[in-house]
């Protein structure tokens, strides 16, 4: 019998043993499987946070793209400024040297202008053509005011002087 309990123990042992490795492989495994979740659950939050960095990164970008067509748009109107202002003063200047060279001639028409009413400057005109076409010694014929055209009464004078 002692040959059995010999036989026991070792049996025994090796069930021990068994279930001590068995023990262990399944804590192994245990822990295989948590540290499987742990990398799982850190993929993830890995996963997220990348998702999360490339919407910020695509709404930096949209943020730059606006700011570059706003900057742009200000380079092209400060450009068109800077083309219109030449134009704009070489017109100024243009239209003030014109001004310049007739207002000499304004001013000589403002003096050569008559003063007096239209009736004197007729009979001024008729009187001064009197004078040229006629003789100094001849009498002046009796002035008629109905000539209104300075040709007609030129027209006229002359032909009284033929008379």
């Amino acid at each position: 019998m002692m040959r059995s309990t010999g036989r026991g123990s070792r049996l025994s042992f090796c069930i021990l043993l068994a279930a001590g490795s068995l023990l262990a492989g399944c804590q192994q495994d245990q822990e295989l499987t948590r540290m499987q979740a742990d990398v799982t659950e850190a993929a993830s939050d890995l996963v997220q946070e990348d998702a999360r960095a490339r919407r910020e990164i695509l709404q930096m970008q949209a943020a730059l793209d606006v700011e570059r067509q706003r900057l742009h748009e200000q380079a092209r109107q400060a450009d068109k400024r800077a083309r219109q202002a030449p134009l704009i003063a070489a017109a100024i200047q243009q239209i003030g040297g014109i001004t310049l060279c007739l207002l000499p001639l304004l001013i000589l028409l403002w003096l050569l202008a008559p003063r007096g009413s239209e009736q004197d400057t007729g009979e001024l005109s008729q009187l001064m053509v009197d004078q040229l076409l006629l003789d100094d010694d001849a009498p002046l014929p009796p002035r008629q005011l109905e000539h209104h055209d300075l040709d007609s009464l030129v027209q006229e004078r002359l032909h009284h002087r033929g008379d």
